[in-house]
């Protein structure tokens, strides 16, 4: 295992090689070609400067450790150029600590697959943006099974000619006074098809918790396509839950009044889709963060 310690203080990054794998007592031919990544931050660090990991690889996978009362960003960006590409992040966030991780997928096309488990206490603001290209499964999953923890999920898309993107969130609280919100919301134009399945499981034994699920849809044209399917299931009577699902198609019609200004439609498409994307996005804190994946979501946008 190759391991290098990044110059900002209380973590560690290590990559492991294809020789790394083949070393690992019932390692598959699959994982063996996988690019596997771990981070680990260590017990009451607080990261100054966020921690920027780029996946490149057609396979690849991320293992992030956060230890008690730790405090960080990541910005994780996937981008293969491998139309059958797979990546897999897992992440344990312990006792108090908390993580805000900005993934955004620019992979043209495979498979994603996103997990998050907290302690007690711990905090997660999980910002997912996809604007890759293709057929794309993303799944995201998040276990809340004791008390106090807080997950909070946007995720953006922006899909045109003819992607194909598949989006799934599953929030699942079993621990008490658990805070979990799922704010799904993007943009369909051209041809594209997206589904967006978000759901949340509130458990018998999450007594006093609370969670919200969204889900917006903005359709540009006549031949794109977005379908939510927002799944609730509550089985405890003390709990405060909602959910809401709305979808807006914007025709060529619709943009009749922007035109006659003198804003021509591609621009006019693209004014629409900033606004709607950009409430989800407050509150982040980083404002270059912020306008930067505005920009990616909106240059998909024609």
């Amino acid at each position: 295992m190759r391991k290098s310690k990044i110059p900002s203080a209380g973590y560690t990054f290590s990559k492991m090689t294809g020789t790394d794998l083949r070393r690992v007592p019932g390692a598959s031919l699959a994982s063996q070609k996988c690019r596997c990544s771990i981070l680990h931050i260590f017990k009451g660090s607080t990261l100054r400067r966020s921690v920027d990991i780029t996946m490149r690889d057609p396979h690849s996978a991320l293992c992030i450790f956060m230890e008690e009362r730790s405090k960080a960003v990541i910005h994780l960006l996937l981008s293969s150029k491998v139309t059958n590409a797979s990546h897999v992040t897992k992440v344990y966030l312990a006792e108090s600590s908390h993580l805000t991780i900005i993934v955004l997928d620019e992979s043209s096309g495979g498979a994603v697959t996103q997990e998050c488990h907290l302690e007690k206490g711990a905090r997660v603001q999980w910002i997912c943006a996809s604007v890759g290209k293709g057929r794309v499964t993303h799944d995201f999953n998040s276990e809340m099974p004791v008390r106090g923890g807080v997950c909070d999920v946007r995720w953006l898309f922006s899909a045109n000619r003819e992607d194909h993107f598949h989006l799934s969130a599953y929030l699942d609280l079993a621990g008490a006074k658990n805070q979990g919100t799922v704010d799904m919301r993007g943009i369909a134009a051209g041809k594209a098809h997206v589904t967006c399945d978000g759901s949340v499981s509130v458990q018998r034994t999450a007594k006093g918790s609370e969670t919200h699920l969204m889900q917006r849809a903005l359709i540009l044209g006549e031949k794109a396509d977005i379908r939510m399917v927002p799944k609730l299931a509550v089985h405890t009577r003390d709990t405060e839950a909602t959910h809401s699902a709305s979808a807006l198609r914007i025709t060529d019609d619709a943009l009749f009044y922007l035109q006659s200004r003198g804003i021509a439609p591609a621009k006019a498409r693209k004014m629409y889709a900033e606004g709607f994307l950009r409430e989800a996005l407050m509150g982040l804190e980083d404002e270059k963060t912020r306008e930067g994946i505005l920009r990616r979501l909106t240059e998909k946008v024609k």
